[in-house]
């Protein structure tokens, strides 16, 4: 094999060439043959162009790049065997030029666990992108087969835009500010399959509507995000009032005077915080408010009236479909309408816009805003039945957890 002359540098051996299936041999290969050279050598044995083909080589299953290295070292003891690979330019061209297919681009995300400090800067802007380091939604799941037992079309969002929804959610100001100043931790974050959910068809049976559910209390809440027609996400405004009805369920698992007192609550703190962001003027990419992103400009243009107004409005209409007295809840969400809109003045004087707030001691404490909402509407529901017997509307929460999935907000 080898021609072995005076010295060993100017030994030369033999190279065993494979393209396409033929073969050949080159010989008086030495160790100061470079790759390039290698290339040149390929080139001209196979009559290669350079112009209009690409070539690889391949040793030992390792593609040699095109250096002015030696491509080896020393004399190999066998004759080393190097697989040529080559592609037509207009091949490779055409091949680039194709438009990939949305339902199969992009899979090795998947394979990568959403944070929950995930920044959603698109939504919220550089200043309110991520929950709050101790109080949030741990994780974010959504449905990976996203055609849900039917063919999907150009139009059926991808998966990739569930998951951004989600993380616009858990960012929201409104959201973080319930989750941080009530010290609550959700799991899991997720959608719901809109077809293929056995508690969801049975409630369709019974005549109603479920777009969410909340798992052992917190553990997992789980959105309807798509449409019924999975043409597209439902609107954002309502996904909102979903996601707090369930973070209501943390606490009171039937949809009784309590539950609604408490949800009742919550919205007015959601639509609080988004109000002092809009009246300081804070703006995101492309200079609207964060109202307008979450799509409660109208609510938060009325000033703290209107807040009052629409929640008690919203919630006229859920106690009445539960057999809920009105009378038992509007008080306890009046009061904590008062308690806001004093705050919200102090917060407005001191320019403090720090979303989710509750820093101190005293709003981390047992007896935080939490506990006052619920101890106060357990006390106005006794006091209603203490007077006239009216004020229950439905079972109470023993407050013990549970693994069964609840009611969702329809």
């Amino acid at each position: 094999m080898e021609n072995t002359n005076n010295t060993s540098n100017s030994a030369t051996f033999d190279i065993k060439l494979t393209h396409k299936g033929k073969s050949l041999t080159l010989s008086n290969i030495t160790t100061k043959t470079t790759i390039a050279q290698l290339h040149n050598l390929t080139r001209q044995s196979f009559d290669i162009s350079e112009d209009d083909t690409i070539i690889k080589l391949l040793h030992k299953g390792k593609k040699l790049e095109e250096e002015q290295q030696p491509a080896f070292a020393t004399i190999p003891t066998k004759t080393p065997k190097i697989v040529i690979m080559s592609t037509p330019k207009t091949q490779i061209q055409t091949l680039n030029s194709k438009k990939s297919d949305p339902l199969l681009r992009g899979f090795d995300n998947e394979t990568k666990p959403p944070s929950s400090s995930q920044k959603c800067t698109c939504c919220w802007g550089s200043s309110h992108s991520t929950q709050n380091r101790h109080y949030k939604f741990v994780r974010f799941d959504t449905v990976h087969q996203h055609a849900f037992g039917t063919r999907p079309t150009s139009t059926t969002p991808h998966a990739f835009r569930a998951m951004d929804l989600l993380q616009k959610l858990a960012t929201d100001p409104g959201v973080v500010k319930i989750l941080t100043d009530r010290e609550l931790v959700v799991n899991t974050l997720g959608e719901m399959d809109p077809i293929d959910d056995r508690i969801m068809q049975k409630k369709q049976a019974e005549g109603m509507c479920l777009l969410g559910y909340n798992t052992n209390r917190g553990l997992r809440i789980d959105l309807k995000l798509r449409t019924d027609d999975l043409e597209g996400f439902r609107e954002y405004k309502e996904l909102v009032c979903t996601l707090i009805h369930e973070l209501s369920h943390n606490w009171v698992g039937e949809h009784d005077a309590l539950f609604f007192a408490n949800y009742g609550s919550m919205r007015v703190e959601y639509l609080v915080e988004h109000l002092i962001l809009y009246q300081r003027g804070y703006r995101v990419a492309g200079g609207r408010s964060c109202a307008e992103v979450a799509g409660v400009k109208e609510e938060c243009s009325g000033g703290m009236e209107k807040v009052l107004d629409v929640v008690l409005r919203e919630l006229r209409g859920e106690t009445m479909r539960y057999g809920v007295n009105m009378m038992a809840v509007q008080p306890v969400v009046e009061a904590r309408w008062r308690e806001l809109n004093e705050e919200m003045g102090e917060r407005m004087k001191e320019g403090g816009l720090t979303i989710g707030g509750g820093n101190n001691e005293k709003d981390r404490s047992v007896e935080g805003r939490r506990q006052r909402a619920l101890a106060a509407a357990e006390r106005r529901l006794k006091e209603l039945k203490e007077n006239d017997g009216t004020g229950g509307g439905g079972e109470k929460s023993n407050g013990s957890g549970s693994s069964q999935k609840m009611d969702g907000k329809r």
